[in-house]
């Protein structure tokens, strides 16, 4: 009769995931089985282009010079399942000044179109500073997501961009 107990007592126990952490948790399982699984991602690097921005403003001290080097790196995000996440593209953007003189205002837009698939924009509409031969770094200046997670290398990309506004000194 005590054997009969100890069965019965264990087979009303429901196995699964326990962890709350997990994707798979399981809310009435009161025997963790090790079946859980935990959300995760694998960032790639798929590629870098760099360019540099002309001021085309007329009058500017600067007129018809390169003022900036843009170097952009693009990464993807791909989550092991649906629910951790959107997979994403991201392109980060490093403005180097090839000035002697610092650019106190800078606003531009950054085109970054690939062979195939879909270009990236960015538009700055803040202003940036940038030291005399110095350089900023934009972190995923630009990110797109999407369930599938496609994203074609930026390497070897068109490019171009539209200078708004700077000012020197």
């Amino acid at each position: 009769m005590l054997i009969f107990g100890i069965f019965l007592l264990n087979s009303c126990q429901e196995k699964g995931c326990t962890d709350e952490g997990a994707i798979n948790y399981n809310i009435t399982a009161t025997s963790d089985d090790g079946s859980c699984v935990y959300c995760t991602d694998n960032e790639t690097s798929l590629g870098n282009v760099s360019f540099r921005i002309t001021d085309l403003n007329w009058g500017s001290t600067h007129y018809n010079e390169e003022i900036i080097e843009v170097s952009a790196t693009q990464s993807q995000i791909k989550y092991n399942d649906g629910s951790c996440g959107d997979n994403t593209c991201n392109v980060s953007l490093n403005l180097t000044n090839l000035l002697n003189e610092p650019i106190r205002e800078l606003r531009f837009r950054v085109y970054i179109n690939p062979a195939m698939g879909f270009g990236f924009v960015y538009e700055n509409l803040n202003f940036f500073e940038i030291p005399a031969g110095g350089s900023l770094f934009l972190e995923n200046a630009i990110s797109l997501s999407d369930g599938a997670g496609s994203c074609m290398s930026i390497t070897g990309a068109n490019t171009s961009s539209s200078l708004f506004n700077v000012t020197y000194n």
